[in-house]
């Protein structure tokens, strides 16, 4: 990005599944020896993922890792978006850890779709040590489902004439 050496990666990188399923994306941080004083997280869902609970409902957060004390935890599943802050005072960590884990449900066929960092004005997903970025690079995941949409709840009924 602009000469720092962490990576952001979703994890793993390709995920293939049916409709209905759930799976789950580790948000790992690649540090090496660079101190990560705060992680800024803005990803954007392909139409028909949803962020959920491990029960499979509807989640209005994402799960921290505690490698990182949480300031911010957000996700609009009606507009595909997740935000996330996290920051560290005291020791801040270096090498390689999990951030964040994202539990996810499809719920209609997609075609290897981006689960995509965001780095625009509003929602600019960084990496900051002393108050400046040290973010090098960001992996994508990238998500197949096979299967036909599920339109719920389906009523099957004899039709009488």
């Amino acid at each position: 990005a602009n000469g720092g050496t962490v990576g952001l990666s979703l994890l793993p990188v390709s995920n293939t599944l049916a409709v209905g399923q759930m799976f789950t994306l580790t948000v790992q941080v690649q540090a090496g020896t660079q101190p990560v004083e705060a992680v800024e997280l803005h990803i954007d869902l392909p139409t028909g993922l949803t962020v959920v609970t491990p029960d499979g409902t509807p989640a209005h957060m994402i799960e921290g890792s505690g490698a990182l004390p949480l300031e911010a935890n957000y996700v609009d599943n009606s507009r595909g978006r997740i935000d996330f802050a996290a920051s560290y005072e005291g020791t801040p960590p270096t090498g390689t850890f999990t951030l964040a884990t994202i539990r996810l449900r499809a719920g209609r066929p997609l075609n290897n779709a981006p689960v995509r960092w965001i780095r625009q004005a509003d929602r600019i997903t960084d990496v900051i040590y002393q108050e400046q970025s040290v973010l090098g690079s960001l992996t994508t995941a990238w998500v197949s489902v096979s299967g036909r949409t599920v339109h719920l709840p389906v009523i099957l009924m004899g039709h009488t004439r």
